[in-house]
């Protein structure tokens, strides 16, 4: 499973949360915002770019509850003791597509 690079996760360091952001199946979204909240505090833990390949990534990241937001998708990410990815098509037109491996 590609994690972009990551190291392999513990809790002592942390786990990642990737993914990879369309404009549609197949086509890269780059700079797109990408926002991860903490739950259940509601606390943007950080925002990140979509890279030219339309991938994200935010590491390290400790255990817990969280939602990646993304334009007007809300997803929510459960890290427990591995990596988490999140794949998220815009052109979805409302529904939630992702991918979690």
């Amino acid at each position: 499973m590609y994690y972009g690079g990551l190291p392999q996760g513990d809790p002592a360091a942390g786990y990642g949360i990737t993914g990879f952001v369309s404009a549609s199946p197949g086509t890269a979204a780059p700079g797109v915002v990408v926002t991860l909240v903490a739950l259940p505090s509601d606390e943007t833990i950080g925002s990140v770019q979509t890279d030219t390949m339309g991938k994200y990534i935010f590491y390290p990241v400790q255990p817990g509850s969280y939602q990646v937001k993304v334009g007007s998708f809300t997803l929510p990410a459960t890290v427990t003791a591995s990596h988490v990815r999140l794949d998220v098509d815009l052109s979805a037109k409302g529904k939630e597509y992702m991918r979690c491996d």
